[in-house]
């Protein structure tokens, strides 16, 4: 396979997991209380997200002080904020662990070639997000993505989450590299 094409097809694995990450959010909020009718995908706009509707508008998580009052209004206490926060990470771990274990149980994990670049790009891709969340956190004095969003409604559910996600990433990059 050539160097373009494996680029490519990192790239969409890299737009897939985004995809899984932000299907993740959408399943936390409807599980916590959002209802059907006021949450959305958005998955062509950069970045991508879920927006929450308000009235006629759709509020997206760059309107900061609107979206987390909505969000409040709309999962009316702290674990449901946690969990629709903290659901992308964990539901894009999930089931990048799931194919990797299915792979794993096939015996076909070590055949498959592509696999390794997909699954730096996709490690690249979670520790990219990690560092620009922290530093543009650090740059504007407020959370910005979803471990410093996290962070900001409890510490201990912050790191409860980030810890067992990075570990996992570490661990499955490991693996498939060896």
């Amino acid at each position: 396979m050539t160097g373009l094409i494996i680029f490519f097809i990192c790239l969409i694995a890299i737009f897939l997991i985004i995809v899984i990450h932000e299907f993740g959010h959408f399943l936390a909020g409807i599980i916590f209380g959002i209802p059907l009718k006021q949450i959305k995908i958005c998955l062509l706009t950069i970045p991508q997200c879920v927006a929450l509707k308000d009235g006629e508008n759709w509020l997206k998580p760059k309107d900061r002080e609107l979206f987390v009052a909505k969000q409040k209004e709309l999962l009316k206490n702290k674990s449901g904020s946690i969990f629709f926060v903290a659901g992308g990470l964990i539901f894009q771990t999930f089931v990048f662990s799931l194919v990797i274990i299915g792979l794993m149980i096939f015996g076909v994990v070590h055949s498959i070639d592509i696999l390794r670049p997909i699954t730096i790009a996709i490690t690249s891709q979670l520790f990219l997000y990690l560092w620009i969340d922290l530093k543009k956190s650090d740059y504007t004095k407020s959370y910005w993505g979803d471990f410093t969003g996290l962070l900001k409604i409890s510490r201990l559910a912050a790191y409860a989450v980030i810890i067992p996600v990075i570990l996992i990433h570490l661990m499955i990059l490991i693996y498939v590299l060896k």
